[in-house]
């Protein structure tokens, strides 16, 4: 990272070699929400309107381990900056340890509690009862996911995202084998259906944790950072991951919630509705491909000049990254409206859901534009330090998207294509508030770093 301070501007190729393998790990793990959802959809509706609620529910409380994550690649990514690589080990056993013992509690609380929150949230029996079976398998991923996570944060931190790369792939391709012979009962495996995605999705997570393992004792100098030492908690560095990650733990898990509440009022609407909605967001996610790539970059630069005291070349940085995120998101949007009955066909082959999905499709290819660079800005203003800021306007703007979802689907009655409309919404509070925030630190103190959110 410290060859680039010898540039004027950061050169786009290394923007790239930072960004691009994320895209091809997002576009990895895009593959596996893709799987499960084209399989499951394969079943009929209700399957694919159950995957929705359970996966969603899932990821809300795994967005804390990816909350956390950011926090370490933001703190790692400012200590390596700075010269201070020796505590780099430090902070990544002592997140290790927080995130291990966070995954205990949620399974525990999860296992015991997801049939009374399934039968309050859900108003079809079917479907909560689907979603229950799902989830009593795949809360087992935690274990896994909680240390996976803690691993993307050193290496995004230290600008190695080849190895997420490696990871994201291994674990595609397991759960592609197993989904296939889990969910249909292939390969003389049981067909069992939710329950065989769910496991699928485990084995992969586990699988994903042993190549992190096997590539960080094999290709890292562990004496460089001193990793693996699991020495006493100590209570400094528990506060600066804290500090840091706190915020950003509570945002990314609030921001999963307001999906899983905006699905939640989508079921209200019924299961045709909840169906093509899961279809949609298949589709999103695709479109998140280059935004997650040019996120990570923008934290990993932003915290990388931040530590290294040339806060005066972020305002060019973000200008740079801004216009590459809309470029990209455009090459995305282009084949699915070119062809989008062909890409809606791999999740169903039922016409009704095609039908509904097409509208909104087109829709949400415009408004990932807004999104997009929304959550550039997001992650320019976190890789500075300052995410209780951040955390506070992107829980303003979500309070708003929510309210509209519901006024739209439940005070208007309106069509799905109206709910998603606030879409829109989102990107465009997120784009005013960001910019008016950025501009407002800029006249303060020239992008100049706040001791108060420095970890």
């Amino acid at each position: 990272m410290q060859e680039i301070l010898q540039y004027k501007k950061i050169p786009i190729r290394k923007i790239l070699a930072v960004s691009a393998p994320i895209f091809f790990g997002s576009a990895v793990q895009t593959g596996i929400l893709i799987t499960d959802t084209a399989f499951l959809g394969h079943l009929g509706k209700l399957y694919l309107a159950a995957s929705a609620i359970a996966g969603l529910l899932y990821f809300v409380f795994a967005m804390l381990f990816w909350g956390f994550s950011t926090g370490l690649q933001i703190l790692v990514a400012r200590r390596n900056g700075e010269g201070h690589n020796k505590e780099i080990g430090s902070l990544v056993s002592h997140a290790q340890v927080m995130m291990w013992g966070l995954a205990i509690f949620l399974f525990v609380l999860l296992w015991f509690s997801m049939p009374a929150i399934l039968g309050v949230m859900v108003k079809e029996p079917e479907i909560a009862a689907e979603a229950l079976d799902y989830l009593r398998v795949r809360i087992f991923g935690y274990f896994f996911c909680s240390l996976n996570f803690s691993f993307r944060g050193f290496y995004l931190g230290i600008g190695r995202t080849k190895v997420i790369t490696f990871v994201t792939f291994s674990m595609l391709l397991v759960n592609v084998c197993f989904d296939y012979a889990l969910i249909f009962g292939e390969w003389g495996l049981p067909a069992l259906g939710m329950r065989g995605a769910a496991l699928a999705s485990v084995l992969a997570e586990a699988a994903g944790l042993f190549v992190f393992v096997f590539t960080t004792l094999r290709n890292v100098d562990r004496k460089h950072y001193w990793l693996f030492t699991y020495t006493a908690m100590r209570l400094r560095v528990a506060k600066d991951l804290l500090r840091t990650g706190l915020p950003l733990l509570v945002q990314s898990t609030v921001n999963f919630l307001a999906w899983f509440v905006f699905f939640l009022i989508i079921e209200k609407m019924g299961v045709l509705e909840l169906a093509v909605s899961n279809l949609i967001r298949s589709v999103l996610v695709a479109y998140f491909i280059p935004i997650n790539g040019f996120c990570a970059a923008t934290s990993t630069f932003v915290g990388f000049l931040y530590g290294s005291q040339h806060q005066e070349r972020i305002p060019d940085f973000i200008r740079r990254v801004l216009w590459m995120t809309c470029l990209s998101i455009l090459l995305v949007v282009i084949p699915v409206l070119i062809f989008p009955e062909a890409i809606l066909g791999i999740f169903s082959d039922e016409p009704d859901i095609i039908a509904a999905s097409l509208p909104i499709v087109y829709l949400v290819s415009i408004s990932i534009f807004g999104q997009g660079i929304g959550n550039i800005l997001f992650y320019s203003v976190m890789g500075m330090g300052r995410t209780l800021q951040a955390f506070y306007m992107d829980l303003a703007v979500l309070l708003v998207y929510i309210a509209s979802v519901w006024f739209f689907a439940l005070g208007l009655k309106g069509s799905l294509l109206m709910v998603w409309s606030a879409e829109f919404v989102y990107g465009g509070l997120l784009i005013t508030m960001l910019t008016l925030y950025l501009a407002h630190i800029r006249r303060r103190g020239g992008l100049q770093p706040s001791l108060k959110s420095i970890g």
